[in-house]
């Protein structure tokens, strides 16, 4: 960072404290703080665009798994609404990442789309086409903005992240973003025993306790695989901070993101270390004596109806409601119903919980193989990844990668993830130092990942 940006930021930091602190003074309400407040990140942000955008999409990268907690005060800013603090900061990274990649490409410095980048442009088309036949088109309109913002920040990272210098970079921001929603679920634990009983859910900064359970999965995979790899000062840090991140992601009580998190773990254990998986296997036994509630919650499993007829369990309610979202296809089966038109349509108004049938119901086949495709882009990037990082940190990070899009894609078929911004910026941070890392070869090796490296 140059000396000017440096002193910018210093100020922009500066005029945050000054405007939060005169807002107590003048006995604000919580609802004007939260706007002065994101009002002063958007405009810092912004400001850092222009200046260094490489720093820019870090500083998102650390700000966005704590900005949903801003819901709190600022009512009707859930999930796919409109206007609230996580919409405003992703319209300011869609308008920055399509200015910065024209003035690329007008510079001739645009590198040439890869495999996977390519696979995103065609499931973005794919979106933008189901938006035309939606039945309405403002909310799928809005759900296709999401998703574009994802895809832009894929690309992003993928032109701007290219060496293993990058990749340290990369990893030290997403586990460095853990940091306030492992803070807030530590409050949320203090202050709401009744998540250790299981009448509650942790969800720390998160809107709902799946999204937070499966950042809390992606999290600890990278945690998990670059962990050996660290100084010995390093490593006893990050022990504390998956200690913590476990017990957390256990009181979300999110069997989708339970599920992701076991196949990360085998995947790590297959790739890097067979004893680590039987160390996990026991972690996981002191867990479920530790809390019976979570024995609990995956035991529901085998119930079968009710005495009214209904599903006796969650898992036998979502067939049923994916049979149910299927015929929906019927009506377009090539180009689909339109993007959040399946939960729009449906007499219940709630999320598919399977990423696999929500894309072929809202974006028909067209989308449905655009997305597998997609996936299937990325997983042989992973692979080449981990056949050709070097020994050592760049390894793990390759690991990462795989673990958490294997568990991505498993997760997938029982949870809401395609839609989660926040989710799908982490996953494929992750991905993109993965890349770097095999793009990098050539370059430093990654050695450390603590501060100052």
């Amino acid at each position: 960072m140059t000396q000017r940006s440096a002193v910018s930021f210093c100020l922009a930091a500066t005029a945050v404290g000054v405007v939060v602190a005169y807002a107590f003074a003048a006995g604000f309400g919580t609802q004007a703080l939260v706007g002065v407040l994101l009002v002063t990140v958007c405009s810092a942000l912004a400001f850092a665009a222009l200046m260094d955008f490489e720093r820019f999409v870090i500083g998102m990268l650390l700000v966005r798994s704590g900005i949903d907690w801003l819901r709190y005060a600022m009512p009707g800013s859930g999930i796919g609404a409109s206007g609230g603090p996580a919409t405003i900061i992703g319209a300011l990274f869609v308008l920055a990442a399509v200015l910065w990649l024209a003035v690329q490409k007008r510079a001739g410095t645009l590198r040439a789309f890869d495999l996977a980048s390519r696979a995103m442009a065609v499931f973005l088309l794919a979106g933008g086409i189901s938006v035309a036949g939606a039945r309405f088109l403002v909310p799928s309109f809005s759900e296709f903005s999401r998703i574009v913002g994802a895809g832009l920040m894929f690309v992003v990272l993928r032109q701007l992240f290219a060496t293993s210098a990058h990749a340290a970079l990369l990893v030290k921001a997403v586990l460095a973003s853990a940091v306030v929603p492992l803070a807030v679920g530590l409050w949320e634990m203090v202050s709401t025993p009744e998540v250790f009983t299981g009448t509650e859910r942790l969800s720390s900064t998160f809107i709902h306790p799946n999204g937070y359970g499966y950042y809390l999965a992606l999290i600890l995979t990278l945690g998990l695989a670059v962990t050996p790899h660290l100084e010995r000062r390093a490593r006893l840090g990050m022990g504390v901070a998956l200690s913590l991140g476990a017990l957390q992601l256990a009181l979300t009580y999110s069997r989708g993101s339970w599920i992701a998190m076991a196949v990360a773990i085998v995947v790590i254990g297959v790739f890097q270390s067979w004893r680590f998986l039987a160390v996990s296997t026991i972690v996981v036994a002191v867990i479920m004596v530790a809390l019976p509630s979570v024995v609990a919650r995956t035991s529901d499993l085998g119930e079968q109806r009710s005495i009214a007829g209904t599903p006796g369990n969650s898992f036998a309610w979502r067939v049923q409601y994916w049979g149910d979202a299927i015929e929906l296809a019927n009506v377009n089966p090539l180009t689909g119903v339109g993007l959040r038109m399946a939960q729009e349509s449906l007499p219940q108004d709630k999320p598919i919980h399977n990423d696999y049938v929500r894309t072929y119901v809202e974006t028909g086949l067209f989308g449905l193989v655009a997305y597998v495709g997609l996936f299937g882009a990325l997983a042989l990037t992973s692979w080449r990844s981990l056949r050709s990082a070097r020994a050592g940190m760049e390894k793990g990070i390759a690991v990462a990668a795989a673990a958490a899009l294997a568990g991505f894609v498993v997760a997938s078929g029982a949870m809401n993830l395609i839609s989660q911004v926040v989710i799908l910026w982490y996953l494929f941070a992750l991905l993109a130092a993965s890349a770097a890392v095999t793009r990098g070869t050539l370059d430093r090796p990654v050695a450390d990942l603590t501060v100052g490296a």
